[in-house]
Parts: C-alpha cells; structure tokens; sequence
C-alpha cells in the first residue's frame, strides 16, 4: 500500500513540475478517452453474462467488459487486420476472425489470444484459402460460428468455408463455390446448418460435407423498389430458432422468413435497412443496421426502437447510427455495436436502449484531471453547448448555448481564466455553411462567457476572400494572461496585447493555419497547409519579434499534404505532423533541433492525429488507428503501443513512469 501512494505522489509531483515549466499548446498532454471506450468502428459483439462480453473491429480491437459495459479494457489481438465476427462458448473460450483470413482464440477469457493453424504440425489458413504468399492476394474472414468448445465453422471470401472438430487445432476446408462471398453461417447441432451467401440459403444435413441451396425472393431496396439480394457480398446474417423456423437479413428494408428449415422463403417489409439479427426465445428477437427493430410475435411484425427516422442517417449523442453488430446475454440483456465506437443496451428485451459509449467534442480540454471543458452538441436541434465539468467527466454542467452548431478549442493558463476560439456553422442544400467564426473569454471559469472578437461570414474583415467549409479560426495560444495569438484560415493571425482585444498581423501566406505556439512573448511559429487538386503545400512560419513578421522556415509542396500539429519543448526543439497522402493514412513528420532547420520523414499507413513531448527526448504520438507512437529518443526512433483505455482523464507522462499507477 506505501509503495502505491508513494507512487502516485511522485505521479502528481511530477505533474506539478511539468505544468509549470512547459505548456505545449491548446493541449497540454491531459487525454480524455473520446469516444469511450474506442473511436474504431465496431463490427461483432458477443456477451456470455450480462456483465462479461467482448466487442471487435477495426485494425485489431478486442474490448472487454465484466461490469455490463461501464469500464472497458483493451485485449491484444496481436494483429492490425480488422476483426469481423467474434464468439464465446463460456467465460474462457473464444475466437475472432476478420481480414486477411485471420483465426485468433483464446482459452482464458481473451488475457491472451493466439492465431490459429498456423503451426508446424497444421496446413496454414492461407493455404487452406488457395493463397499463395509470394502473391498478393487476399481471403477476408466474415463469420464465426462454433456449438461448443471443438466444433465450429468459419466463412469468408471466394467460397471460405471452414470447419473444426477440435477447437481450431486443425481447419479443414469444405467445398462450396469458388466465387461466393459468405455472409452468415448458423448450426442447431453438429449435422444441421445454413449459410447466407450471395442471393441463396444453403443448408447441411450432414455437417457440411454436402449442400442444398434455395433462392432468395426479392427484398425491397433502399430508392423503394425491388430486387434480388445479391450484390450484398458479405453483408447480413442468419438465424434459426429451430429447424424449420428461420429469418435471415441481406442489408435491406426487408426480413426474410422460413417455417420448413429454409426450402423456401418469404420477404417481410420493414421500415429501416436490417444486417445482425439475434433473438432471446421463439417470440422475441431484434435486428439491427442503421436502427434497432424488434419484434414479441415471433417475427410477425417489428417495430423501430431507436427513434430513428425509417431511411434517414441520424444521430444519438454525437454517434452516427450504423450498427454492425448485435447480441443477447440471455432472456432481457442485448448488446449492439457499430460506428465511430457506439455501444448500446437493452435490459428489456429490447423495448428501451441506452448508448453505453461517450462522445464529446474531439477538442476536449483538461486543465488538469478533474477539470475540464468540452463542447455538446444537439444533432436533433443542431445546437450547441459549452460543458464543464470538475470531477474528471463524471458530470458535466452546461456554462454556454450556441444556437447553431460549433467548433471550438480551449485555452486555460489557470482554473480561472480562459478563452475558446471557434466557429459556428450553419446548412443549407448546399451542405455546412460557416456564420461566424468568434473568440470568447472567461475569468470565472466559464460561468460567463465574453465576447472578444466576432465575424460573420460575407463581412469584409479578416477573411477577405468569399468563406468556404474550410474556413474559420482554429488554434489559440497565451503566454500569459494578456499576450497571445489566434492563427485561422487564409493565413490569419490575431494577436492581444492586453488579453482583450484582438488585431490583424500579417503572415504573408494564404494558408490554412492550424496550429500556433510561442516559447516566450517573441520566439513563436505557426504551421499551415493548402489543398487543391493535385496541389498540396504545407509551411512551417516564424517570427522572434512577437508577430510584427513572419518568416517562412520549412515549406514542401506535393499532390497532396497538410500539417495539422505543432510543439516545442524549447527554443531549439520542435516538431509538427500530418498526412502526406490524400487516400491513405500516410504521415509526415518534421523536426528541429536548433529552432532554424527541419528534417523531415515520412510514415508509412500511419495517420497522426496528437503530438507531444515531455522534453526533448521523450514524446507521444496518438494516431487515428487508437495506437500510441513513443520515442524515448527525440524521434530517432519510436515504438508502437496501444492506447491505454481510461474512463477519465490521464496524462501522457503517466505511460514513461517506472511503476505503474492504479487507474
């Protein structure tokens, strides 16, 4: 117990220290999980309990509750491939699988997971698929199914379907059409299965050693009319609660129906597109896509439970609705899962659902642990508000309401004084519209908010080009409580003197800045980009007079390129990122170590989204894939790890410690 306190207590020691020595920037390297527990989309989720389940999906991520989904924890899958279906016998015994034809299992309750057929002693999976590995070419898995601990099934790509006897110690691949994408793969015992694939239902009798298929009917699409159900590829499920009655989803705005165990079947209409179904007993069942829809009657009638509007792309609490994913622990507990993160729960049998991840505004700013500001948005109303809270993000009150949508970004040199430099946006047929772009203050912090700068869109000011999307203000720097610095679109800079008002500077470039920092009332840089088509270029400006000019120190121009991030610990050592490659996840990172010169080096399938360095040799990366970069080094070189999950706030100086601290 000494050991533990003590630890905490150089923890906190230290963050003193830290805070008042450096401030990198509007983030001062406080993160605040957004979403939680992930921002990688969803794509299975299988709970064994209640309490104990697991989710999967993209670039490897297994998540893991025993609390009904209040705190999660990230398991290691060991691979980056997205994982696409996932399934529990018992609390210890489980397999994923997903792309490139990856098999992984687990026997302790995911603690550790394995691929499997992949040893000495057993064929390779790729070999089982036909795939030569001198050769790129490429077998996705979509679904896992096992009965009991030995006998299961895996379909896929191309005709994969795969079968066990022994728990996935050895695989074997049963014949079934070389140009078929499987969907769905469900068995009532060891004889008697179906598989979705492409437009057809085929059922075994014999445990898949043969197959007998039946043609789907037409399903109404989503322009309203009809067609037959086979360009879905790997999209949609099958269910059966015995063997004669079954259902099935293709991905469209209709249900399919068997009572003679898939020999023919019968196309239901329903209001919202379905793609997972799960059922709890012969008369209640729910299926899920861009909305839940349930149903108490045995699959007679099904009714929309999300209030979403049937055919329309809508919201719940920041969340696009798009769920890839759904499962039910026993008689009233369900689970569905999907994009950008979202989780929900039924605990009815599916009447009511309640969203069980957290998504705020990605701009979240923490002064410290406990305190901190975030902006809320009502998609339903498209208003916005700013939020504080004084306990870690545990509750949250409302200090500002904006009457439109809006950005924002956050800037405390004390608890007390503040500043938010954002944006307001509006629509019309045309899309997003900017109506103003402002910067506010606050010295009670944030009970009330002033205004200290305000421009609506189409007055002559600071933007003097007609606005676009791509407009506004974005980063906002203080030394102290009356210098600093706002940088914005079509090179604008606005600096205070006082901490009140607010002037124009030139910069001499028309880019979009997006980040500013100083070192001291002086010595500042800010850096910014431009995208046309087939035209990017990036900057990297300085001045050492406080902004009475800017100078160009690092400029690079390609097809495509925008730097988005920026920090220095001192006068010689800096660094910025961004992305290099319009359609990949390309990055680019640039470094000084004498405040003049930059290096630069490109990363490969890596998308930087955070930078920041304790000093100048130990520093973090956070990047679009949930994973962590750090360098011990100043950048020389860095490892991967993936980002710890936590419910409330910790700093990036936590993971460089030597013990590790109770979360």
């Amino acid at each position: 117990m000494c050991k533990k306190i003590l630890s905490v207590i150089v923890f906190s020691i230290f963050l003193v220290v830290f805070a008042s020595t450096t401030h990198a920037g509007n983030w001062n390297g406080w993160i605040y999980q957004n979403p939680y527990p992930t921002k990688n989309t969803l794509l299975a989720v299988k709970f064994i309990t209640p309490q104990k389940g697991w989710v999967v999906g993209e670039h490897g991520t297994i998540l893991y509750t025993e609390d009904g989904g209040e705190n999660w924890e990230a398991q290691e899958s060991g691979i980056e491939e997205d994982l696409k279906s996932v399934t529990f016998v018992n609390e210890k015994v489980g397999w994923t699988v997903g792309n490139g034809g990856v098999i992984i299992h687990t026997e302790d309750g995911g603690k550790k997971w394995e691929r499997q057929g992949e040893s000495k002693t057993n064929s390779s999976i790729l070999e089982l698929l036909g795939v030569k590995k001198s050769k790129k070419q490429r077998r996705d898995n979509h679904i896992v199914f096992f009965l009991n601990e030995n006998e299961g099934w895996v379909g896929g790509d191309n005709g994969t379907l795969l079968s066990t006897r022994d728990g996935g110690r050895t695989w074997h691949k049963q014949e079934f059409g070389r140009f078929i994408d499987i969907a769905g793969v469900f068995f009532i015992n060891s004889n008697t299965g179906w598989v979705l694939a492409e437009g057809k239902i085929y059922r075994t009798k014999d445990g898949g050693k043969t197959w007998e298929s039946s043609e789907l009917p037409t399903v109404r699409i989503y322009t309203g009319g009809y067609a037959t159900p086979i360009d879905h590829r790997w999209h949609g499920s099958v269910y059966f609660l015995n063997e004669k009655k079954g259902f099935a989803a293709v991905g469209y705005n209709s249900i399919l129906v068997t009572e003679d165990g898939g020999k023919t079947w019968i196309a239901k209409d329903v209001s919202d597109s379905v793609d997972r179904l799960a059922f709890t007993d012969e008369k209640n069942g729910c299926m899920a896509a861009s909305s839940i829809l349930c149903t108490n009657d045995g699959g007679k009638t099904w009714k929309e439970k999300l209030g979403v509007k049937p055919g329309k792309w809508e919201t719940i609490e920041g969340f696009q609705v798009s769920l890839w994913g759904l499962s039910f622990a026993d008689q009233t507990t369900g689970y569905s899962v999907g994009m950008d993160g979202q989780i929900f729960k039924t605990e009815d049998r599916g009447k009511t659902w309640k969203i069980k991840s957290r998504k705020g505004d990605r701009y979240s700013y923490f002064l410290d642990s406990q305190i901190g500001w975030n902006t809320q948005n009502d998609y339903k109303q498209r208003k916005s508000r700013i939020i504080k809270t004084e306990d870690g993000g545990r509750t949250w009150k409302v200090q500002k309401t904006f009457d439109y949508p809006v950005d924002i970004r956050f800037f405390f040199i004390n608890s007390s004084t503040g500043w938010a430099v954002g944006n307001e946006w509006g629509h019309d047929r045309s899309g997003s519209k900017l109506l103003n772009s402002f910067i506010l203050n606050t010295n009670d912090g944030g009970q009330t908010w002033e205004s200290q700068f305000q421009e609506k869109s189409g007055q002559k000011g600071i933007f003097q080009e007609k606005t676009s999307i791509t407009d506004g203000l974005f980063d906002i720097f203080l030394r102290n409580s009356t210098t600093g610095w706002v940088a914005g679109s079509q090179g604008v800079i606005l600096h205070t003197k006082d901490g009140e008002h607010w002037i124009m500077q030139e910069s001499g470039t028309k880019l979009r800045l997006r980040r500013v920092q100083f070192i001291d009332a002086k010595r500042g840089w800010i850096v910014g980009s431009k995208v046309t088509e087939g035209n990017g270029t990036a900057v990297i400006l300085y001045t050492n007079d406080g902004g009475e000019h800017w100078q160009i120190q690092w400029k690079k121009k390609t097809d495509w390129l925008g730097l988005h991030d920026l920090q220095f610990t001192d006068e010689n050592n800096g660094w910025a990122a961004g992305q290099i490659h319009e359609y990949s996840d390309d990055g680019i990172f640039v470094q000084t170590k004498n405040g003049k010169t930059w290096t630069e080096r490109e990363f490969k399938k890596i998308y930087f989204e955070k930078i920041f360095f304790l000093d100048k040799n130990r520093g973090v990366i956070l990047t679009k894939k949930g994973q962590m970069l750090i360098t011990r080094d100043g950048g020389k070189t860095w490892a991967k790890q993936r980002m710890p999950i936590r419910r409330y706030p910790w700093h990036v100086s936590e993971i460089f410690l030597e013990k590790k601290i109770d979360k």
